[in-house]
């Protein structure tokens, strides 16, 4: 039985790691948005959960699936 489910966004987040010589920078993916992110935070107290939303079928999409996977 599920304990909590939630609907909504999935994001990712980019962070700046370094910029090249032109000034073009070079960005690391972090998977979360705040539904997802809540339900991670109750799972880690051993709650069991669901996630209703959508991604695309892109390397974006696929790296959250594999996230909450």
């Amino acid at each position: 039985m599920i304990d909590v489910t939630a609907l909504g966004e999935l994001l990712i987040g980019f962070t700046c790691l370094s910029t090249d010589e032109t000034g073009c920078p070079t960005m690391a993916a972090h998977p979360g948005g705040a539904p997802a992110n809540f339900l991670a935070a109750l799972a880690g107290f051993g709650a069991k959960t669901a996630l209703q939303g959508k991604v695309g079928a892109d390397a974006f999409g696929k790296l959250l699936v594999k996230t909450l996977g």
